[in-house]
């Protein structure tokens, strides 16, 4: 969001309203999950473990916040709390000396019950796109996606597909690296893509 904002404002209006999966996850504990437990949203703490250094800078961002009800009276709250990278988590748990060659295995931990298979794509480059592709293309054709029918989104680079929705074709990409990025914005602007969805 911040590279759209700084080197492709003329593209802020084609960006997705969704919030990232770190946005609505923090939404959904401070929001649901703290109900179930009984627990109020601002005695919630969420920290997140991202790759990106971006994903710090993006909790702070009113949209990534929510107004609560407390004590009959309206508070706004960040989604998230706190992020870490994968590295500094890396760093933590070295610096703990956490043995986690011989820490038992233990039961999942699923607050909200069983996900979709969707759900489960939101973790990896081109998850996003995958999930809402399968969802469209269900939606339009009556018919449930083939287990590898999206595989050409998933992976590093710019990676693209195209999609048959009842004779329609549709143009799709997911660009991981700040190159790639650079590389298929400035073909949005110079009006020379051919893509109809980019995940970045």
């Amino acid at each position: 969001i911040n590279l759209v904002e700084k080197c492709y404002p003329s593209l802020i209006p084609h960006l997705s309203s969704c919030k990232s999966p770190q946005g609505m996850m923090g939404s959904l504990i401070k929001s649901h999950l703290s109900k179930r437990i009984g627990v109020s949203p601002e005695m919630l703490e969420v920290v997140s473990v991202m790759p990106c250094v971006a994903k710090k800078d993006e909790i702070a961002r009113p949209a990534l916040s929510t107004t609560h009800s407390i004590n009959d009276k309206p508070v706004r709250i960040h989604d998230t709390d706190h992020v870490l990278t994968t590295r500094e988590l890396a760093k933590l748990i070295k610096l703990a000396c956490i043995p986690f060659n011989s820490l038992p295995e233990t039961a999942y931990d699923d607050p909200f019950g069983a996900s979709t298979g969707a759900a489960a794509l939101f973790g990896v480059t081109g998850g996003v796109l995958e999930a809402a592709l399968r969802t469209v293309y269900e939606v339009v054709t009556g018919k449930e996606a083939a287990p590898l029918a999206f595989a050409d989104v998933r992976g590093l680079g710019i990676r693209e597909a195209t999609l048959d929705l009842a004779g329609t074709k549709i143009n799709v990409a997911i660009c991981h690296g700040i190159a790639n990025t650079h590389k298929l914005l400035q073909e949005v602007v110079a009006g020379t893509s051919k893509y109809h969805l980019i995940e970045i």
